[in-house]
């Protein structure tokens, strides 16, 4: 394994998300820093992404997971392959809270365990700048 510059990794993944990603690129998810183990990030939460209840859509949410554990999953491959390694979802189990109603939704990603295939991470969302967790949820994905 060798070495990883965080900031190379970070703006490698944003530009993905920004450009490449599809459905996931138009929700304004960006990835702020990678600090003690973590990826840190924060999305808005528009109008159009509120259920009919007022808060933020379920689907919404499991999106913003996927795409928070997904730089985890870059991190993975980054260790034992390389970043253009093409990596898919085998499971998301998600644990809704507490509802998340603010202007902006705050994330973090990291790892449960890795292995050269295969990762498991942790994601949490808070609402705005609640410190208490809105949403868990265990994230594994399968890179090749």
């Amino acid at each position: 394994m060798e070495n990883i510059d965080y900031k190379k990794l970070i703006k490698y993944f944003q530009c993905h998300i920004d450009n490449f990603s599809g459905f996931s690129q138009d929700l304004g998810i960006k990835i702020l820093e990678y600090k003690d183990g973590k990826f840190y990030g924060e999305v808005p939460l528009k109008k159009e992404y509120h259920n009919s209840g007022g808060s933020a859509h379920g689907g919404f949410l499991c999106t913003v997971v996927d795409v928070m554990g997904a730089a985890v999953c870059c991190e993975a491959m980054a260790k034992y392959n390389n970043p253009d390694t093409k990596g898919a979802t085998l499971s998301c189990n998600v644990n809704f809270l507490h509802r998340l109603v603010s202007e902006k939704i705050r994330c973090e990603s990291y790892a449960i365990k890795e292995g050269r295939h295969i990762v498991t991470c942790q994601v949490n969302l808070y609402d705005g700048d609640s410190e208490e967790v809105a949403l868990d949820a265990v994230v594994t994905y399968y890179f090749t």
